[in-house]
């Protein structure tokens, strides 16, 4: 009896496959045929549209650089625009919650994803999410069952982080949330949810992960005045969420894009590079191979949340969608008797004294069910117990070729490919003998030569008294499934460009295997060659350093641009052995040659190599970039360097960073800038400093260079901003600002800026001080913000002129009214003649295109003296002042 019910259940799962018709694959040939000119691309606007926009427009540029051949537009569209745009098929991919992708997929029959969204989530590469429940800690709600009869604030029914996670939650508790509570929907973005809570109006709000940390940041919320219920321990996980993991957005298409379409798309997207400039426009890692939306899926259905809630008319799909099990059990049981059945009939028609009409209506039901069989899109054969065919349905015929009297009376030996080993049939012969059921894949060969692949599932038939009498083999045809399985295999692991395992493959590899050293291999100036040459010879290149590693014999991984990374699994890997297989290596490179195009040219490569340890791939990443920093072929990552060391302490700077700011520790010193003529002083320039907790003063140089890699510097640009122009539109003197080009670069801060100028009035005294030393690229952008704030009356300082390369031409460029003259130039003044050169030209210089200057680092009475007897105009330094607090309404003067 147990064994029956498996029958019974494998045939389901069979019978479901084969009645789902799996869509065809289109040959490439048929699709490189097909053009589609206009791809839309459809993106949930979970935050105002304009917004949203701002944000994925880079995708669309991204696309239509990598595709010239078509046209990619991004659309921002409210979740019933994106419902309709995808019902009148008017998109061709999109991007949309995890919940609503289950919608329109039941739907619309959007395909499965092809690709996972992958999110900064504060520092950490994600590809999912969670959900927040959370309350005040003055409120006496600590479990999930308190929150029953409460006022609960939303954003969205449909918020899939927002709503319904936390739904589902409170839902496995035995709490519903519209049934047990009151909802109060706030309406998009989240921080509305926040608001809602912080002003009494509700006890209980829902929002997505990363929601409060952000808030926090931002310097609007206090996290201590709250907490979270229902916290889940996720090691990993770098925020504080109620509800287990679910996953990302993903990227799905609709049914009418094309194979060759959706594979070029997703080729590049899987290339793309986590420090790529469209990615950091975006905010996000990049796209990740697809995660399981089943557990999504399972969630709605327990809501019973859309597409899962609708009562209406049932016709045929509807019974098969709901009742299909019992379906296919009640066919698999009538299928068990026709087979019995059959056997029966032949056997013993002179045992049956029914009458005529009883034997009729007997032949007619066995009829039937020989229909069902013979007309069932999978294949069925029954064979005796030494494995000769006697029966074959049209299906079977049909898949193999053979004729039926070819089949007929023969063991189906003749189908063997040669590529299944002898064990496999020897385990299902054992699996029948003893009464079992054997199911497994099975690799075949057809008449005409061609191998096909096919899940099959084969059950002994039984007598009454438990004896087999013969077999029954149920196979489906699964050979395009293997095929699209193996695509999606290789877009997922395997570099499009250059046929090399990928940085998902090594990741795999190193969790599955146990190598014991890596190195990773960077092509030196690979952008001098792209610059030079053009990409589509630096590609090319990539391709024959790829074909070279093989040629070497070396098995290596394509983990990033112009990078190839090796594993090693020798159990004697050591240190100077090791150094020296990689020097070989390198040995050979160089005396390859490589072609691009009519030239041929001779490649560098900078090594990071790591022994050890479970952060191979980690370690090795610092040991190159050591490598490149020192200007070495090759870098041993050692322990005793405390790289780790120093990450670690720059995560924790980030972190007293972000802590700062939101406690409104970071201040501003503001230090004198004198008049030469008059000794009086007229202006100040700002100065960022951060105090940490304790009360001890931070210089921006310990602090700064941090900020930026962290992404955190526009926002102290923003507070240095505020604070100045509110404590100088009660003052009356000029008071200068430093702005860097990633703050110009950047349009929240640039509007932050000039917002806070127009309000406090401060436009006509501000100086911005643009740095001469970092580097100018970006001059329209540059040139645009420098318009916008002279048309307001504020003024331009390039600052540190005289270090490196100075260049002239930058404050012909920039229409600058200040110079400021470095401090390396000032500090020996008095003793080199040739800086008194250099800034008697810069003097000179100023004066005939009307700029002023002002020296820095006066430090002493002789620098002041003899500064001021070449003419410079101010003077700024500890002689004449140090960088110390100033009140609103005082005045200073030497």
């Amino acid at each position: 009896m147990q064994a029956f019910r498996y029958l019974i259940i494998v045939g389901l799962l069979v019978l479901s496959l084969g009645l789902h018709a799996t869509p065809k694959i289109q040959l490439e040939d048929d699709i490189a045929t097909y053009t589609l000119p206009l791809v839309r691309i459809g993106v949930l606007a979970y935050r105002p549209k304009p917004q949203t926009l701002e944000q994925w427009r880079p995708l669309g540029v991204l696309l239509n650089h990598a595709l010239p051949q078509y046209d990619f537009v991004i659309e921002a569209l409210t979740y019933p625009e994106l419902t309709d745009a995808i019902a009148k098929r008017q998109l061709d991919f999109v991007l949309t919650n995890s919940s609503n992708y289950i919608f329109h997929k039941h739907q619309f029959g959007l395909s499965s994803p092809i690709a996972t969204l992958a999110v900064d989530e504060h520092g950490i590469k994600t590809t999912h999410f969670g959900g927040v429940i959370f309350t005040l800690t003055k409120e006496k709600i600590n479990t999930l069952s308190d929150i029953k009869g409460k006022i609960i604030a939303a954003s969205n029914q449909e918020s899939f982080g927002g709503y319904q996670m936390q739904a589902y939650e409170l839902f496995k508790a035995g709490i519903s949330v519209v049934g047990d509570n009151t909802l109060e929907v706030t309406g998009l973005p989240h921080d509305n949810v926040v608001k809602a809570i912080l002003s009494g109006h509700a006890h209980v709000g829902f929002v997505r992960s990363g929601i409060l940390e952000n808030m926090a940041e931002e310097g609007l919320l206090d996290m201590s005045s709250i907490k979270i219920l229902n916290l889940q321990n996720e090691v990993a996980f770098p925020v504080k969420i109620s509800t287990r993991l679910y996953p990302e957005w993903p990227l799905s298409t609709l049914p009418h894009v094309n194979e060759k379409l959706s594979k070029s798309v997703l080729s590049i997207l899987f290339r793309l590079d986590e420090n790529d400039k469209a990615l950091k426009a975006m905010h996000i890692y990049g796209f990740n191979i697809p995660a399981n939306y089943n557990v999504v899926e399972e969630l709605l259905k327990a809501l019973r949340l859309p597409p899962f809630d609708a009562k209406k008319i049932f016709n045929f799909n509807d019974i098969w969608e709901q009742y299909h099990e019992q379906i296919i059990a009640l066919m698999i049981l009538l299928g068990c008797a026709l087979s019995i059945g059959i056997i029966h009939l032949r056997n013993s028609n002179r045992l049956l004294h029914k009458s005529l009409q009883q034997q009729k209506d007997q032949a007619d039901t066995l009829a039937q069910f020989l229909q069902v069989i013979e007309q069932s899109p999978i294949s069925i054969i029954i064979t005796e117990l030494d494995g000769t065919i006697s029966y074959a349905n049209p299906k079977f015929i049909d898949i193999t070729g053979y004729s039926k009297t070819e089949i007929i009376g023969h063991n189906p030996r003749f189908l063997k490919s040669g590529k299944v080993p002898e064990q496999t049939y020897a385990l299902l012969w054992k699996q029948l003998k003893k009464g079992k059921i054997w199911e497994g894949e099975l690799i075949n060969r057809r008449k005409d030569g061609s191998d096909y692949i096919e899940w099959g599932t084969i059950a002994p038939l039984h007598k009454n008294d438990g004896s087999i009498t013969q077999y029954v083999a149920i196979k489906e045809d699964i050979t395009q499934r293997k095929i699209a399985e193996e695509k999606i295999y290789h877009l997922a692991f395997y570099d499009q460009l250059t046929s090399l395992p990928n940085r998902q493959k090594i990741i795999y590899d190193m969790r599955v295997k146990e190598a014991k050293a890596c190195a990773i291999f960077n092509i030196d100036s690979f952008k001098e060659i792209n610059d030079l040459f053009g990409i589509n010879a630096g590609d090319n290149i990539l391709i024959q350093v790829g074909k070279w590693f093989k040629e070497i014999g070396i098995f290596a991984y394509r983990t990033g641009g112009d990078e190839f990374t090796t594993l090693f699994y020798d159990s004697d890997v050591e240190s100077l052995t090791l150094s020296r297989r990689i020097l070989n290596i390198m040995a050979l490179l160089e005396e390859k040659t490589f072609h691009v195009e009519d030239e041929i040219i001779s490649l560098r490569m900078s090594v990071g190599v790591a022994i050890g340890g479970s952060k191979l791939l980690t370690h090795a990443d610092i040991a190159l970039h050591v490598a490149k920093i020192k200007k070495i072929p090759l870098s041993l990552y050692e322990e005793k360097e405390n790289i780790e060391e120093k990450y670690r302490h720059n995560i924790v700077m980030a972190s007293m960073i972000r802590k700062a700011l939101i406690s409104g520790r970071i201040i501003c010193h503001y230090q004198p800038i004198v008049d030469f003529k008059t000794n009086a002083t007229t202006k100040y320039e700002t100065l960022v400093r951060m105090v940490d907790e304790e009360g001890n003063l931070i210089l921006p140089l310990e602090f700064l260079p941090i900020a930026k890699k962290m992404k955190i510097y526009p926002r102290i640009t923003q507070e240095v901003v505020t604070q100045a122009c509110e404590l100088f539109q009660h003052r009356t003197e000029e008071f200068s600002i430093n702005l860097s080009t990633a703050d110009m670069e950047d349009a929240r801060s640039m509007q932050k800026i000039i917002e806070v100028i127009k309000q406090t009035n401060t436009a006509s005294r501000i100086v911005f001080e643009i740095l001469e030393s970092e580097g100018i690229e970006n001059y329209d952008t540059i040139k645009q913000f420098i318009a916008q704030v002279k048309v307001l009356g504020a003024k331009i300082a390039i600052d540190d002129f005289g270090t490196g390369y100075s260049n002239f031409e930058h404050i012909l460029k920039l229409n600058v009214d200040y110079i400021k003259i470095d401090g390396s130039l000032i500090r020996n003044i008095a003793n080199n003649s040739r800086n008194h050169i250099v800034i008697e030209t810069i003097v000179t210089f100023a004066k005939k295109i009307g700029a002023l200057t002002i020296a820095e680092f006066v430090s002493d009475e002789t620098i002041f003296n003899t500064v001021k007897k070449l003419n410079v105009t101010y003077s700024q330094g500890y002689f004449t002042g140090i960088p110390a607090p100033l009140l609103k309404g005082d005045t200073n003067a030497l």
